[in-house]
C-alpha cells in the first residue's frame, strides 16, 4: 500500500470516528495527521493535529495533547515553517 493510499484510508477512518468520544476521535486525528505528513499533505495534517491537541486538552489527556503537538511540528517542518515546528515541539516537551 502506498503512503497516499494509507492516508486516504485514514481519512475514511477519521470520518467514521466522528461519533466516537472526544478522546478516541483525537487519537484517530493524531494518526491521521502522521499519515498525512508522510503523504506530503501538511496543511490537512496540521488541521488534524490541531484538532487532536484541542481535544487532548479538553479531556485532560496531556500525553495526547503532547503527541498532537509533535504531529503539528512535523507538519509545519515539512512546509519549511521551522519557527512553528520548533514552538510545537517545545510546547510538547513542556507538557511531558
Amino acid at each position: 500500500m502506498s503512503v497516499a493510499a494509507a492516508a486516504a484510508e485514514m481519512r475514511k477512518l477519521a470520518e467514521n470516528a466522528a461519533s466516537l468520544p472526544a478522546q478516541k476521535r483525537a487519537n484517530v486525528d493524531v494518526v491521521l495527521a502522521e499519515a498525512l505528513v508522510a503523504a506530503g499533505e501538511s496543511a490537512e495534517a496540521a488541521d488534524a493535529a490541531r484538532r487532536a491537541y484541542v481535544a487532548g486538552l479538553e479531556v485532560g489527556d496531556r500525553a495526547l495533547a503532547a503527541e498532537a503537538l509533535l504531529a503539528l511540528g512535523a507538519a509545519r517542518l515539512k512546509v519549511g515553517d521551522c519557527d512553528e515546528a520548533r514552538a510545537a515541539a517545545e510546547e510538547s516537551g513542556a507538557i511531558f
